[in-house]
């Protein structure tokens, strides 16, 4: 059997990306070669030459030592004519003397940029087959960026295969020697020159990657450790060495893995999260239930950012010095805790005692600056989804700067654990752990739902419900459970319970659906807007051409608000 072009890019991708740290690994490509040579003995020869040239077993003069001819296109001075725009994604060159020619690089630097100000800067590294551009225009980084006062480059390492220098055993079956040595100095050169052109602090420089820019992250990060306040590698393909760990063992990291990642196997990321526990390194490790190799990426991207905020190199005062690593949500709660007194304008991270689960249970909550307790707000509910969490929800993208707009409290529960499904699932999902994990994470939200309302001013007219994927699920859920309490709902690209029919429930309930047209989930979501139809609901269904599963989360918040600003409890009672 002839493997066609493209399925043998498939294969090398995934050798070049999911070998890395996982012994059982070479044990199956072996196989799988012996088993591909004999049935393609044809392309033995073909096959041989080019595991040789791309391992660097040619002659010298062909591997490190080679330069290409000089290229008379090439400027011998490149420097970025354009002004840097700020607000905007900028793409930039400059001319790469080692490679004789000029290199491509994407920036962006958040709006009301100052110069007499200094910024933290974060170097993004794309994936295999990915590209500057790419990496820098998706996952809500940039939003991000301009929320947290950050610049954002995303160099392209020499080229879309360059490993950025990671020492990884089958990276050379992907590209050359040269091009590994020139990507990993391409990242090193982009940063000089944003360093030089732009108000950065050196205290607050970061180091971000996904896949093969995940082994970047790890290789740059550990061979340079002078530089860098902190690194993120997500779903990455490791280098060789781990013990190269010790040379930055003073760097804050925060590792990002799915633990149903295809390409990179969850044992790798595991060996490293250990291998930074022997060390005491100021770490921390997110392995996400269910998740797989890029879904990890853009959810986590508010978990990064924030892990961020608090480190800076050391020697430098933090927020709060005795934060060295991000609590877990589900670890088990001290003896004492205290509730922190109410703060009007900031996030704050709140707990109480859950008691049919015998522990402290963490929530996240924003009310509005100028709030007045003589006053009744409105509220909105925000249940995240599946390996997220309460206060990755409630930092979406502009969902509490709308709140602050609109005059809403928000309040974003747990739902019990990362992967809860808020009953939408029963009690016995094949996820939950413990069996009544569903129950739990249903009375949760009704918990804090009851401690917001007992604790602040609200108007009980005017409480909506609002969740994502999972939580999506957990709003129709929980909507149709409790269909009392809520104004309206707003289920976005939602993972939808088994009975459609409860719809009836709340056919007096408001309900706008938001999915991309593109997410794995707009069929089921077409199937209940038809229903609602039917029902003659009020309702708006929003189906974002080109969408994903995250991005229209973040993008039709604005119409989320204006939806509910538009609808109240008839004839409600008042609390």
């Amino acid at each position: 059997m002839y493997y066609p072009p493209e399925n043998e890019l498939l294969l090398s991708k995934k050798i070049a990306t999911s070998f890395s740290d996982d012994p059982q690994f070479i044990h199956r490509f072996r196989r799988l070669m012996k088993y591909y040579l004999f049935k393609n003995s044809s392309a033995v020869l073909s096959a041989l030459a080019l595991f040789v040239s791309t391992t660097g077993l040619l002659p010298a003069q062909e591997g490190l030592k080679s330069k290409p001819g000089p290229n008379p296109q090439a400027k011998k001075e490149v420097e970025p004519k354009q002004k840097y725009t700020p607000g905007r994604t900028q793409s930039r060159t400059y001319f790469f003397k080692e490679a004789d020619k000029d290199m491509g690089y994407s920036i962006y630097v958040p709006r009301g940029y100052d110069k007499s100000k200094s910024y933290p800067l974060m170097v993004a590294l794309h994936g295999l087959g990915s590209s500057d551009k790419r990496m820098i225009r998706s996952r809500g980084l940039t939003g991000l960026a301009q929320q947290h006062g950050y610049i954002v480059v995303a160099p392209m390492g020499y080229n879309e295969r360059g490993w950025y220098g990671a020492d990884n055993r089958f990276a050379q079956l992907m590209t050359s020697r040269r091009n590994i040595e020139w990507s990993e100095k391409d990242v090193m050169n982009v940063l000089s020159i944003t360093r030089k052109d732009l108000s950065v602090d050196a205290k607050r420089i970061y180091l971000m990657g996904h896949s093969m820019g995940g082994g970047g992250t790890w290789h740059i990060g550990m061979k340079y450790p002078d530089i860098w306040a902190g690194l993120a590698p997500i779903a990455p393909a490791a280098p060789r060495n781990i013990n190269d760990l010790a040379k930055a063992k003073h760097i804050p990291v925060v590792l990002v893995q799915g633990d149903r990642d295809r390409l990179v196997p969850v044992s790798s990321a595991r060996r490293w999260a250990a291998k930074m526990k022997d060390l005491k390194m100021d770490y921390s490790y997110i392995e996400v239930a269910g998740g797989g190799h890029s879904d990890v990426v853009a959810g986590k991207m508010p978990q990064i950012f924030e892990f961020f905020n608090k480190r800076k190199k050391a020697g430098e005062d933090r927020k709060d010095a005795a934060e060295t690593s991000k609590p877990d949500p589900e670890a088990p709660p001290k003896k004492t805790v205290k509730t922190p007194a109410l703060t009007p304008g900031r996030i704050q991270s709140r707990t109480y005692f859950f008691k049919e689960a015998g522990k402290e249970m963490p929530f996240s909550l924003f009310v509005p600056r100028g709030y007045n307790k003589d006053k009744e707000y409105p509220l909105m509910v925000a249940l995240h989804g599946l390996g997220s969490s309460h206060w990755q929800m409630i930092r979406y993208p502009g969902l509490t700067r709308l709140a602050q707009e609109h005059g809403y409290i928000v309040v974003a529960p747990m739902g019990y654990n990362s992967s809860g499904w808020y009953g939408s699932r029963g009690q016995t999902s094949r996820r939950s752990n413990p069996r009544n994990l569903g129950e739990l994470s249903e009375k949760d939200v009704l918990n804090v739902l009851g401690i917001v309302r007992e604790e602040l001013s609200i108007d009980t007219n005017r409480i909506y419900l609002m969740g994502h994927s999972m939580g999506g699920g957990g709003t129709w859920h929980i909507g149709m459970k409790y269909p009392e309490i809520w104004a309206a709902l707003a289920p976005v690209a939602p993972a939808p319970p088994r009975n459609m029919n409860d719809l009836t429930k709340i056919k007096h309930i408001p309900v706008i659906v938001v999915c991309g047209d593109k997410d794995g989930l707009v069929r089921l979501a077409r199937v209940w807007v038809a229903r609602m139809k039917a029902l003659k609901m009020d309702f708006e269904y929003i189906e974002v051409k080109g969408g994903g599963h995250v991005r229209p989360a973040f993008e039709k918040l604005p119409e989320i608000y204006n939806f509910f600003n538009k609808h109240a409890k008839k004839q409600a009672e008042k609390k």
